[in-house]
């Protein structure tokens, strides 16, 4: 069976409850949200200094990963760059990870004070570069022919999650802090979940939770 042929038959089969709810959140998010600019212009800012610090805890990142990034589009998009650590306590061997990480937030709804806002959808891409004598460079490198399509050093993957923030009314070099929270895939894992019928969304899925410190 093709894989073409497999997504198709795993959407319209077992998945039906996904449409549904994504038919339900297309509902809500269209029915109407206060946009703000959360943190103010800052003028002087050069254009290659980092806007914001960022730790994330679990996910493919790492167990912990720690990094920087840039706020783009009044707020709705943030690219970040972070080093990530699993220890071979939790993933039976030291791994590091060098991994980027785009998020988009279409929509803001203001909190209970101008200070406070939540994020309902917050959307993201990312990529994971793995370093380890264990993992190939190459797609198929030191494996037969067809054996393996992809590079198992490298990964990519989405997600979704939502978050809040907390802008700050001193005057200090924090200017807001988000809190957030996603669940992702990787691209190996979608393959996985299409191809095989044993395979559930709950297989596949991971969870992270991380902070963000605006400067």
């Amino acid at each position: 069976m093709s894989l073409i042929k497999a997504i198709a038959m795993r959407l319209l089969n077992s998945q039906t409850n996904i449409f549904k709810f994504i038919f339900l959140v297309l509902i809500f998010l269209y029915s109407g949200f206060a946009q703000s600019q959360i943190l103010n212009k800052d003028t002087t800012h050069k254009w290659f200094m980092p806007t914001h610090a960022i730790t994330q805890f679990a996910g493919d990142l790492g167990f912990i990963s720690v990094g920087v990034g840039y706020n783009l589009n009044k707020n709705k998009l943030t690219i970040d760059f972070l080093v990530g650590y699993l220890p071979e306590s939790i993933g039976e061997i030291n791994l590091i990870t060098l991994n980027t990480k785009t998020s988009y937030r279409p929509w803001f709804i203001s909190g209970f004070n101008k200070n406070h806002y939540f994020v309902p959808v917050n959307m993201g891409l990312y990529s994971t570069y793995a370093f380890g004598e264990q993992y190939t460079k190459l797609v198929g490198e030191n494996y037969p022919d067809n054996y393996y399509w992809w590079t198992t050093r490298t990964r990519y993957g989405i997600s979704m999650g939502q978050s809040i923030f907390y802008k700050f009314k001193t005057n200090i070099n924090i200017g807001a802090m988000e809190l957030y929270y996603e669940i992702g895939t990787n691209d190996f894992l979608l393959y996985s979940f299409f191809e095989n019928e044993e395979i559930n969304i709950f297989d596949i899925s991971h969870f992270d939770f991380g902070f963000r410190i605006y400067f």
